[in-house]
């Protein structure tokens, strides 16, 4: 059940990205590089590459900011239309959350609305509510299709990059639609720095005591 669990987890994270990368080349927008996994690169060929642990990853888009003296660049993001720079960061939960639905059905959307709660929750019970929810988690994969898997991660995994981590799809997608705050990078990079690093921190270092503890 974990392996077919992790196996789950990555594919989520390749369409995530995939969904991503295509919005942005869709709209015109050059990527760069595609990064699938986090920690030590082991793999690396064209614009793809593979790090150890298939847990995350992240697209690199053109900026204006590459160009140098003898190339430009062309289909930088951050020259592009606001609704694409709030667009492309959006597509990997909508792709996510669409997944959820083919699969699910009107279920996918409980599902996905019921995530903030959860992942918040368990954050902030590590010992009570997260254990509950790991344990409910738990019963409930074995008695569904790995379909039915795989159509619930999609949808947890789609709110969890809504949630405003440095980062996040929720979070760039919020700072491109809102100009006052997108504007000043400054007030950003503060906000960053010493609310939503360790909001994220917090969050990760709950839920790993979390889980390390339902295991054990």
């Amino acid at each position: 059940m974990l392996t077919q669990l992790v196996l789950i987890i990555a594919g989520v994270v390749f369409i995530h990205l995939m969904a991503m990368a295509v919005s942005a080349y869709a709209l015109g927008i050059m990527v760069r590089s595609i990064t699938f996994g986090i920690g030590p690169q082991v793999f690396a060929a064209g614009r793809f590459r593979l790090s150890l642990f298939p847990a995350g990853g992240h697209i690199r888009l053109a900026m204006s900011a590459d160009a140098t003296e003898k190339k430009l660049v062309v289909g930088a993001l951050d020259r592009a239309a606001r609704w694409k720079r709030v667009l492309i960061p959006l597509s990997g939960p909508l792709f996510l959350l669409g997944v959820g639905t083919v699969i699910l059905g009107a279920d996918a959307i409980d599902q996905f609305s019921q995530a903030f709660t959860q992942l918040v929750g368990g954050a902030l019970s590590p010992l009570g509510k997260a254990q509950d929810l790991l344990q409910d988690a738990t019963m409930a994969f074995g008695h569904v299709s790995a379909a039915q898997v795989l159509g619930i991660t999609a949808c947890k995994f789609a709110a969890l990059n809504l949630l405003p981590f440095p980062d996040s799809n929720g979070l760039a997608a919020a700072t491109e639609w809102l100009p006052q705050v997108a504007l000043d990078s400054n007030a950003m990079a503060r906000i960053r720095s010493l609310v939503l690093l360790p909001f994220a921190m917090l969050m990760l270092a709950s839920w790993s005591l979390a889980i390390i503890v339902f295991v054990g």
